[in-house]
């Protein structure tokens, strides 16, 4: 890989990983990498950068963060950072960004987990959930550009997701005893995440620990009710009925 974005945005050189250290750079370089694989115009980095408050100088001053980057990745004869459609563009490829690297993780992982291969299924959702540093794009979201905040939020999202199906795959596996203090790390994380706070329930239940794993549906309920003003979803409410009548394993 040449580009990380989760966590800290970074580009690999010869000296290791290395983090763009001019805040706005780094908010250029996030935002192209937010869109990688296409071009995005000077004048939407402009916006995207100064919003309303974009100095007369913009464009010659993107023109000098684009040298500087290309200093930084080596603007050798295959350019990474190439001019294209009034703008610029990252021309990486699928090994070339752990964005992506994650995203095609989190297929196989899915595939695998949806044909009834849990081991597969954890094999390539931990490797995908290993990639994260922290935060998407963290270091450069204070202050937020639109895409970048866009694409930290999707990523986000995928994260959450690859971890639900990483815990359906370990419990499926009969893995409860395994995952049940991660998943009461990531319920307390996300407290408002039903499927997390279900498969919670269900590893905490096949435990033994059939009070707890109800303790978790009434705080769950409380919580999105005082929240959200809404009563728990039919997969949570099932769950809880099953527990309560000594089925929920």
């Amino acid at each position: 890989m040449r580009f990380r974005v989760l966590g800290p945005v970074q580009v690999r050189t010869g000296a290791g990983w290395a983090t763009v250290r001019a805040l706005q750079q780094r908010q250029l370089l996030a935002v192209l990498l937010a869109r990688a694989g296409g071009a995005v115009t000077v004048e939407r980095l402009a916006a995207e950068l100064w919003g309303e408050r974009r100095p007369p100088t913009a464009v010659a001053t993107i023109r000098v963060y684009v040298m500087h980057l290309r200093r930084m990745l080596g603007d050798g004869p295959a350019r990474t950072l190439v001019t294209r459609d009034r703008g610029y563009q990252m021309a990486v490829g699928d090994a070339d960004l752990d964005s992506l690297v994650f995203d095609r993780l989190c297929r196989e992982g899915q595939r695998s987990l949806a044909g009834g291969e849990p081991v597969a299924a954890v094999a390539s959702l931990s490797r995908a959930l290993a990639l994260w540093q922290g935060a998407a794009m963290g270091d450069a979201l204070v202050p937020g550009t639109p895409i970048v905040a866009a694409e930290a939020a999707r990523l986000e999202q995928r994260r959450l997701g690859a971890l639900e199906r990483y815990f359906d795959a370990q419990l499926h596996l009969g893995q409860h005893a395994g995952v049940v203090e991660d998943l009461a790390e990531a319920v307390a994380r996300h407290p408002l995440r039903e499927r997390l706070r279900e498969q919670l329930m269900l590893a905490l239940s096949r435990c033994g620990r059939r009070a707890e794993a109800l303790e978790a549906y009434r705080l769950g309920r409380a919580l999105l009710v005082a929240d959200l003003g809404l009563e728990p979803g039919p997969g949570l409410r099932g769950l809880h009925l099953a527990i309560l009548g000594g089925h929920g394993q």
